[in-house]
């Protein structure tokens, strides 16, 4: 990542707060624009909270919310900075898998390792 694009999504970060609910679609696109440049490990948890925050609440969608996180993530190397933002992509991971256990439709999406917790969500679901 170059100077001027760790200066853009800086400002992205930091104005992106101004307008995230009010132009959110917008926000979503240029953070996804943003992150084909790549995301500093400095920059990976405010990055993932405004995803998770404009994408997920105000868009309300989560799959695209956790895609997007999870994008930027897995192309860091593990350290501090990419366990503050796993933490807040979990929430995405479960708003998601939590959607897809309603609409019934988790074992067309879910990774294998994930279809099992969300078969037995689903039968603690319908005993209740």
């Amino acid at each position: 990542m170059s100077g001027d694009e760790a200066t853009r999504l800086e400002k992205l970060l930091d104005d992106g707060w101004g307008y995230h609910d009010t132009e959110s679609e917008r926000l979503a696109r240029e953070l996804e624009a943003a992150a084909a440049h790549g995301v500093a490990s400095n920059a990976l948890a405010p990055f993932v909270h405004l995803v998770t925050h404009t994408i997920g609440e105000h868009l309300d969608d989560w799959p695209r919310a956790l895609r997007l996180g999870e994008r930027v993530v897995v192309a860091q190397t593990p350290g501090p900075e990419t366990a503050r933002a796993w933490a807040t992509a979990s929430t995405a991971q479960w708003v998601t898998v939590l959607l897809l256990v309603v609409q019934g439709s988790f074992q067309r999406w879910l990774p294998r390792s994930l279809q099992l917790g969300a078969r037995n969500l689903v039968t603690v679901a319908a005993r209740e």
